[in-house]
């Protein structure tokens, strides 16, 4: 399904007031949400000819980040972990890729790849044409009440086993998310164990929390969820302040959350497994967690998969 109209930004604690909108967020959660009201329709024929009318522009001149200061910015992080500052932080990179497919066969692609994920293409003036295929709930409503997930922990290959360092990763988002659902007052009815799910070719730590919540109090708290451990570190501010530091202003809609609302209840996904496409070529976005264990040759190797859960879909 799609929708189209024109995105506006939206007012703190009006997330809400319409029946049915698409919701943007970006990386930077001082930007405004994003919000589209408009015609929801099925109709593949018309989709396409929007996606496809798009006058995308060309690549710019971007300067990925090379394996050695990738290196050199993990080393960082885990100084800060040694030194008390940090618990755990996650470092993100890009790189550019050729697309071979047309903007909505890149989209038809993903979800065939991708029938459990969230599957979006997401125009947005300021920041261009994105597509992605996240697996990671933010909030959804849930059997008479709502969900979140603390999803952090990565494998690349099925044969390889959970070290300690993954274990680690998802306890630190465990214990944000409860400290924060119990800051909002909400009811935890009930907690998952933590559990492997496989999302295209990556396994991942995933712990579900079912709870009860005011739906006026929700917006409230996806405010406070974003960004998660999972996507930024801890303590958050600290972690943030590394991330600012070593990778600028790049992120953009990468780790920042989209979705619907449908009715007052929002269903949102973090934007990860995601691009940003152009004219003739697109840019890659993942990251990983990094603690005292991370070894950077592997972290690289990690975001490499993580990438081409959407690059081999364009």
């Amino acid at each position: 399904m799609g929708v189209s109209g024109r995105f506006s930004p939206l007012a703190p604690g009006t997330m809400q007031e319409a029946q049915h909108q698409f919701l943007v967020q970006p990386w930077d959660k001082e930007s405004p949400i994003m919000a589209i009201s408009g015609e929801v329709t099925a109709d593949l024929i018309l989709l396409r000819g929007m996606a496809e009318a798009l006058a995308l522009e060309p690549a710019p001149a971007l300067r990925p980040m090379d394996e050695e200061n990738w290196a050199t910015y993990l080393h960082l992080i885990q100084e800060g972990i040694q030194s008390g500052k940090l618990r755990k932080a996650v470092a993100a990179r890009f790189r550019l890729a050729n697309r071979t497919r047309s903007v909505f066969d890149a989209f038809l692609e993903a979800e065939k790849n991708y029938p459990d994920a969230m599957v979006s293409l997401v125009y947005l003036p300021a920041f261009g044409l994105w597509l992605g295929a996240s697996p990671e709930i933010l909030i959804q409503p849930h059997t008479g009440a709502w969900k979140t997930v603390s999803m952090a922990g990565t494998l690349a290959s099925t044969a390889a086993k959970w070290t300690e360092k993954e274990m680690e990763e998802n306890l630190a988002t465990q214990q944000f998310i409860e400290e924060i659902l119990g800051q909002a007052g909400a009811t935890v009815l009930e907690e998952s164990a933590t559990e492997t799910i496989l999302a295209g070719q990556l396994e991942h730590l995933v712990k579900e929390y079912r709870f009860r919540l005011s739906e006026e109090k929700i917006e409230t708290l996806v405010q406070q969820l974003h960004p998660t451990p999972a996507v930024g570190g801890l303590p958050r501010s600290s972690a943030l302040s590394y991330i600012q530091k070593n990778e600028g202003d790049t992120r953009c809609l990468f780790a920042g959350w989209l979705g619907f609302s449908h009715s007052n209840q929002p269903h949102l996904w973090v934007n990860i497994r995601c691009c940003r496409l152009f004219a003739d070529a697109a840019v890659l976005y993942a990251g990983a967690g990094i603690n005292t264990k991370s070894i950077p040759a592997d972290e690289w190797e990690e975001t490499h998969a993580k990438m081409n859960t959407i690059g081999i879909c364009i």
